[in-house]
Parts: C-alpha cells; sequence; structure tokens
C-alpha cells in the first residue's frame, strides 16, 4: 500500500495549498484590473494630459496679462556745464530710477489659428478616450482570457484528480488479487505505471494552474504569491446576427472611432498651418509707473503714471515658403489619416467576419465535445463494470478511461475557446464594457 500513501500524500499536498483560498469571481476580477492595471493607468494619464492641452487657453484664445517692475541705482563722479555757461561738478552723484508695469495682450485675429487649434486639440482629447478605451477593452479581453484559463486548468486538474482516483482504485484492487493468489503481476505492474501516469499528469495540471494564477495577478497588480479560487461557470450571450454585429462596430469601434477623430484632427491642422498666410491683429494695453531721482543734473526728480493702449498688425510678406511647406504636409497627413479610416473600416469588417465564423465553429465543436463526453462517460462506465467483473482486459479498461479523460479535456478547450472568441467579437463590436 506505499504507492497509495504516495498518491494520497500528493494530493493532500495540492488540497492543503487549496485551502484557505479567496474566492475571486470575473466582476471583482474586472473591476480591480479597471482601478489597478498599470497599463490602464497610463493610458488615463495620457487622456488628463490630452484633456489639459485641450483647454482654451492654451490655443491662445484668453489674454495674458503680466507685471513687470524694476529698480536701478547708479553713483557717478559728474561735471555739467549748462547753456548759461555755469558748471556743476557733484562727486558720487546718485541717480535711482524705479518703474512698474501691468500689461494686457491679447490676439484680435490671427487668420482663425487660436480657434482652429482649440478645435485640434479638442478633437485630439476625443481621440485620447477612445485610445483610452481601446486599452481598457485590451486589457479586459486579457484579464477575462486568463481568468477563463485558470477556470480551464482548475477543471483539468480535477479531472487528473479524477483520473488518479480511477487508476489507484485499479491498482488497489491488483494489488489485492495478487495477495489472494488471484492476480498475476503483470495486471498489476500495469496498474502502477498507469497510476504513476496519471500522477504525473496531475502534477502537470496543478503546476499549470498555478502559472496560470500568477500571470492573472500581474494582470490585476497584485502580489503573484497571491492564491484564489475561480468560479469555473460559463455563461454565453445570446449570438446576433452577423450583421448586427457590423453595424455595432461601424458605430462604437474603439479603434474606429480614434482613427475618425485623428482624421478630423488632421484636418483642423490643416487651417493651423494656412493660418500663416494671414496678418496677426494684437491689442496691448496698460498701466504704467517710472520715477526718477538724481543728486546731480536739469532734473531732480521725475515721475510718470499712466495708461496705455495700442493695436499691432503684423503680417508676414515672405517667410521661406515656411508656411507653404507645413500647409502641404498638413494636407499629406490629413489624407494620411482618412486612408487610415478607410483601412481600419475595411480591416474591422475582416476581422467581424472571422470572429464571428470562428465564434459560431467554437460553439459547434463544443456542442460535439459535450456529446463526446457523454458517450465516452457511458462507454466508461460499462467497461469499468465489465474489468470489476473480469470480462475486459486491462487495455481495454485503460483504454476507455483514456478516451472518456481526453474527451473531458477536449471539453473544456472548446468551451473556453468559445468563451474567449465571444470576448474578441463583442471588443470588435465595440459592445464589450456594454457586457462587462
Amino acid at each position: 500500500m506505499n504507492k497509495s500513501i504516495l498518491i494520497c500524500s500528493s494530493l493532500a499536498l495540492a488540497a492543503t495549498s487549496a485551502f484557505g483560498q479567496t474566492q475571486l469571481t470575473l466582476d471583482s476580477a474586472i473591476t480591480r484590473a479597471v482601478q489597478e492595471n498599470h497599463g490602464i493607468a497610463i493610458a488615463r494619464n495620457n487622456t488628463s494630459i490630452a484633456s489639459n492641452n485641450a483647454r482654451p487657453g492654451v490655443s491662445g484664445l484668453y489674454p495674458t496679462i503680466s507685471a513687470t517692475g524694476g529698480a536701478n541705482i547708479t553713483q557717478n563722479d559728474t561735471e555739467i556745464e549748462f547753456v548759461t555757461g555755469e558748471v556743476q561738478n557733484v562727486d558720487a552723484a546718485r541717480t535711482a530710477s524705479t518703474n512698474a508695469n501691468i500689461g494686457m495682450s491679447y490676439v484680435i485675429f490671427d487668420g482663425m489659428r487660436n480657434w482652429k487649434s482649440f478645435r485640434q486639440a479638442q478633437t485630439q482629447e476625443d481621440a485620447s478616450f477612445a485610445q483610452q478605451r481601446l486599452t481598457v477593452e485590451n486589457t479586459l479581453v486579457s484579464v477575462i482570457a486568463q481568468y477563463y484559463e485558470v477556470a480551464r486548468q482548475t477543471q483539468n486538474v480535477q479531472v487528473a484528480e479524477e483520473a488518479i482516483a480511477i487508476s489507484l482504485d485499479r491498482y488497489e484492487r491488483a494489488e489485492l488479487r495478487k495477495e489472494l493468489g488471484a492476480g498475476v503481476t503483470l495486471d498489476l505492474l500495469n496498474a502502477e505505471v498507469d497510476l504513476n501516469r496519471d500522477s504525473v499528469s496531475y502534477r502537470t495540471a496543478y503546476t499549470q494552474l498555478q502559472n496560470a494564477k500568477r500571470n492573472l495577478t500581474v494582470l490585476l497588480a497584485t502580489n503573484p504569491s497571491t492564491d484564489f479560487e475561480v468560479d469555473t461557470t460559463v455563461e454565453f450571450a445570446s449570438l446576433l446576427p452577423l450583421q448586427d454585429f457590423k453595424e455595432r462596430a461601424l458605430e462604437q469601434n474603439a479603434s474606429l472611432v480614434s482613427a475618425r477623430k485623428n482624421q478630423r484632427a488632421s484636418e483642423y491642422a490643416i487651417g493651423v498651418a494656412s493660418s500663416g498666410y494671414w496678418p496677426t491683429l494684437s491689442l496691448n494695453g496698460g498701466y504704467g509707473f517710472n520715477r526718477q531721482d538724481a543728486e546731480a543734473g536739469f532734473l531732480v526728480s521725475n515721475q510718470a503714471t499712466g495708461w496705455n493702449a495700442g493695436l499691432t498688425l503684423r503680417w508676414n510678406l515672405w517667410d521661406g515658403q515656411v508656411t507653404q511647406t507645413r500647409t502641404d504636409n498638413a494636407r499629406l497627413q490629413a489624407e494620411t489619416a482618412r486612408r487610415q479610416v478607410l483601412n481600419t473600416e475595411q480591416q474591422l469588417m475582416t476581422d467581424i467576419e472571422n470572429a464571428y465564423n470562428t465564434y459560431v465553429n467554437a460553439l459547434y465543436v463544443m456542442r460535439t465535445e459535450e456529446r463526446n463526453v457523454e458517450t465516452s462517460r457511458l462507454n466508461f462506465q460499462r467497461t469499468r463494470e465489465s474489468f470489476q467483473l473480469g470480462q475486459v482486459t486491462n487495455t481495454t479498461f485503460r483504454e476507455a478511461q483514456l478516451n472518456f479523460i481526453r474527451s473531458q479535456a477536449a471539453l473544456l478547450d472548446a468551451k473556453y475557446l468559445a468563451k474567449v472568441a465571444e470576448i474578441r467579437l463583442l471588443q470588435l463590436s465595440g459592445i464589450l464594457l456594454n457586457n462587462n
């Protein structure tokens, strides 16, 4: 019975590591990823930067107000001769001057550059929000896929445990028959070999489960040593017609929305570049204070305070084709952005059809594997009964057992692949966040 003790110890070790695990639901995993994932946090920061750049003052729509002030003291030996012939000599004569000004400047017209820059910044902000949504969606796809990978590996471990239990029962029966003289050594050795193989399969499945859990903790930005259990239940949404997915994708797909916003921003960039052909009219005004005190000279002190205002007109008659070059490049960039939108739409329609067909096929495979599991289960149960009655050989029994194990593994693979295909289809159609 040493072999039984060894296998039971291995199972007990895994059971001990699972004791006290917290339950991690898919909703809680998604919530934590949205709050803590580093990629999403970076995307939020980029969106905040774009929002800051979309402030009206950044584009020059607000006036600028500045204040200046200064003081200066000089000391010189002075000799002054007046027109009357009088001469004034002052050693170490000091002259002190002070000034303070507050000024305002506002661009009244600059070829609509400021307004177009503002609209461009707003459109870039919208594009940044679309990029943030795309980052969130990509992260959620990874989180959901990895969550179900943990679920798949969890059930693989359960299948491996069932296989060990069956092989262990077979081994113990063979050992008992050998002790009673009713069995042969070959049957016992075959049972031991199969039990060892199932034990190795169990340890491999258990290791893959732990690796899958650690990969999920990376996406959740949590401690890799955190242990948890997941819900292995898989539910599928109602399958919509292909045309519905296409229509929603054209309206809501994050990549397409971002491409369209970037195209619109590139059109505003043309106006920003071509504004260099127009003159710039600025309004300037302010209030100033100036005072000068001297120990030598005709004026002992001089003070002036008052308002000032004026208009400044500036027109570049020739700038070495700088404005023309910028405008030409802006038009080329706008054409590139337009092409990018068309390419994104075309690729999106292709991806939607591929994802839809993949999902439909995955559902078919899953339903087929479900029937295979039931068939192989029934076959194994009958073969096991016949084996216990001595009516079938060890080889036949083992083959039926392996067929049952393989069909269970195939169903798990098909089920979770179908779920991942569904998530991918929902992302492409732009409704992933609505469903999660």
